[in-house]
C-alpha cells in the first residue's frame, strides 16, 4: 500500500531534518576533534616547558650554594686577618669579594663600626643579603608551576573535547539508526533524539574556550 501525501511529507520533512543535524553534527565533531588537538600541543608544550624551567632552577639553586659558600669561606678569612690585626689582608680579602656580598658585608661592617644596636654577628643575617640567583629560582619555580597550572587545565580541556566529540558522534548513530526504521512515529522518536542530543552537545561546547 503506498504512503499518503502527508505521510510522504512527513517522510521527506524527516529526511531534511536527518540531513541537516547529521552535517552540524560533523561540523561539529570536526571542531571538537581540532580543539582537542589544540590543546594537547598546548598540554605538551607546557610541559615541555615545565620541565625546562624545573632544571633552570635546579641550576640557579646548585650556583646559589656555591655563590653562598664562596661568600662564607672569604668573610671567615676575612674575619680572621681582622681579629688579628692585619688591616692589609682584610683589605685584600674585602676586594676579593663578589660584588653581590660586597654591598651587603659594607652595610654590615659601616653598622658594627658604628656600634649599632642589634647590629647581627654576620652579614649573612641582614636582610639586604639575597643572592641573585636565589631570587631567580623563587621565579623560576613560580614559573614552572604556572606552566604545570596551564598543562593541567590543557589536559582538561582536550579530555572535555574529546567528550564532546563522542557526543556529535552520538548524534551521528542516532540520526543514522533513525533511516533504517520504516515507521515514521520511530524515526520522529530518534530524531528528536538526536537533535536535544546536539544541543547539549552545543551547550556544552560554548562552555569550553578555545585553543
Amino acid at each position: 500500500m503506498a504512503d499518503s501525501p502527508a505521510e510522504r511529507r512527513e517522510w521527506k520533512s524527516l529526511e531534511i531534518a536527518a540531513l541537516v543535524l547529521m552535517s552540524l553534527a560533523s561540523l561539529a565533531g570536526s571542531w571538537s576533534s581540532y580543539q582537542a588537538t589544540r590543546w594537547s600541543t598546548v598540554q605538551t608544550r607546557s610541559t615541555a616547558e615545565v620541565g625546562g624551567l624545573r632544571t633552570q632552577a635546579n641550576r640557579a639553586e646548585i650556583k646559589a650554594m656555591i655563590q653562598q659558600s664562596l661568600d662564607f669561606q672569604m668573610f671567615v678569612r676575612w674575619l680572621e686577618a681582622d681579629g688579628r690585626g692585619d688591616a692589609r689582608a682584610a683589605l685584600i680579602y674585602e676586594g676579593q669579594f663578589r660584588p653581590e656580598f660586597r654591598q651587603t658585608f659594607q652595610l654590615w661592617k659601616a653598622a658594627r663600626d658604628r656600634r649599632t644596636p642589634g647590629v647581627p654577628d654576620t652579614p649573612f643575617d641582614l636582610r639586604a643579603y639575597r643572592l641573585a640567583q636565589a631570587v631567580r629560582v623563587v621565579e623560576l619555580d613560580r614559573k614552572a608551576d604556572q606552566m604545570a597550572a596551564r598543562a593541567r587545565e590543557a589536559t582538561f580541556m582536550s579530555e572535555a573535547y574529546v567528550q564532546n566529540g563522542v557526543i556529535f558522534a552520538l548524534v551521528l548513530f542516532l540520526t543514522g539508526m533513525a533511516q533504517t526504521f520504516r515507521r515514521p512515529r520511530l524515526r520522529t522518536l530518534l530524531t528528536v533524539a538526536a537533535a536535544l542530543t546536539f544541543l547539549f552537545g552545543v551547550l556544552q561546547g560554548i562552555r569550553l574556550p578555545a585553543a
